[in-house]
């Protein structure tokens, strides 16, 4: 199993759960010698060009905060990732969508603690993304109702048609907070299972 983590700084925590190989910016990543890579950060020239390659065999990948607003800006993702007016205050979030390799083994309507960010998700027709099932995760409160409107509709995560390329707004490999932490391991434990299983 080989997943990459493409990250600026160091992530011990996101690494051992995954127990990946990392790489560090400028490096180039061969999409063949990679099963899944996580996008934390923004990538180089040469990084981005193999990321859409690696995205257009099949392969998962999965970015988290500026790697899911780096998917937007590649064209792998639709919509954009901008910059917050204010921080919002819930910190949760609920499971909906189609089956991806992220997400496959967490039940729809599923409530997870979330770690939250100065950043909102923004989509011209976000009923769209939803008609096609591609809206994978939304703020909501604790009890899992909707949270106070937001651009993008409150949409935290979203994927692309084929279900690999997933984009989360919620930072979990930085989760100080318990909860948000085992939260961000059931994503990566999903990752790590639909590897195994398509073996």
């Amino acid at each position: 199993m080989r997943i990459g983590v493409l990250r600026a700084a160091a992530s011990g925590a996101l690494e051992r759960a995954l127990y990946a190989r990392p790489f560090a910016p400028p490096d180039p990543i061969d999409p063949a010698e990679l099963d899944a890579l996580v996008l934390l950060d923004r990538p180089g020239h040469l990084a981005a060009a193999s990321i859409a390659r690696l995205s257009a065999r099949g392969a998962p990948v999965l970015g988290l905060g500026d790697g899911f607003a780096a998917l937007c800006a590649l064209g792998l993702l639709e919509g954009a990732v901008n910059p917050a007016q204010l921080i919002r205050s819930h910190e949760y979030v609920r499971v909906e969508g189609q089956p991806t390799p992220v997400t496959a083994h967490l039940a729809a309507g599923s409530i997870l603690r979330a770690t939250t960010g100065p950043r909102v998700y923004v989509h011209d027709r976000p009923d769209a993304l939803e008609a096609r099932d591609l809206v994978l995760l939304r703020w909501c409160d604790e009890a899992g109702g909707s949270a106070a409107a937001e651009p993008g509709g409150n949409i935290a995560g979203v994927c692309n048609d084929d279900g690999n390329v997933v984009g989360l707004l919620p930072r979990f490999d930085r989760a100080y907070d318990e909860d948000a932490a085992a939260a961000g391991r059931r994503f990566f434990d999903s990752l790590r299972a639909h590897l195994a299983d398509h073996r």
